[in-house]
């Protein structure tokens, strides 16, 4: 998992809320984490420091935080580009979680969690970390869960099912 001196940031609006987020990190062995409770600081600390996790409210300063990792995975050069994201969110909506990913986050998670499920998520991010994709439309982890072979027999693809017809 991440060893006590890597550094995780929390970027979360509600100062209570990121406070117990900081403890029960603590409590899983993360030791060194820094809260943020605006983007403007936010956006200026992760230009030019490394840092191994972000934990990221679903909203901070009313702005949706999908824009915030967005930007962050755009920047394919600069520092924390491909840093995992774990968003966390007190409700959410089939379509915000869709959203996170597709805006680049690694995991979603909602509050309140405990620590078994913090710890099973930040061992899932650091010990079984998945492919970047980087591609014109998206560029984040590989959202694929599945790691099996496709079914065998035959294919299910309309276009595959067209091209047989005209044979």
């Amino acid at each position: 998992m991440f060893d006590k001196e890597d550094l995780v940031i929390i970027i979360d609006s509600d100062i209570t809320s990121a406070k117990l987020t900081k403890e029960i990190l603590f409590q899983v062995g993360v030791q060194n984490v820094r809260a943020f409770h605006s983007l403007g600081k936010t956006r200026c600390f992760l230009e030019t420091n490394e840092v191994e996790l972000i934990i990221i409210e679903k909203d901070v300063d009313y702005v949706p935080s999908a824009g915030v990792i967005k930007e962050r995975r755009a920047n394919l050069k600069g520092v924390n580009a491909k840093t995992p994201v774990l968003m966390i969110a007190t409700n959410a909506s089939k379509k915000d979680v869709a959203n996170s990913r597709d805006a680049g986050a690694s995991e979603f998670l909602l509050k309140p969690f405990n620590i078994i499920t913090l710890r099973a998520l930040l061992e899932a991010i650091s010990l079984n970390p998945r492919n970047f994709i980087i591609s014109r439309s998206y560029s984040g982890p590989d959202r694929r869960r599945k790691t099996e072979s496709p079914p065998e027999g035959n294919e299910r693809r309309k276009s595959d099912l067209i091209n047989k017809e005209e044979d």
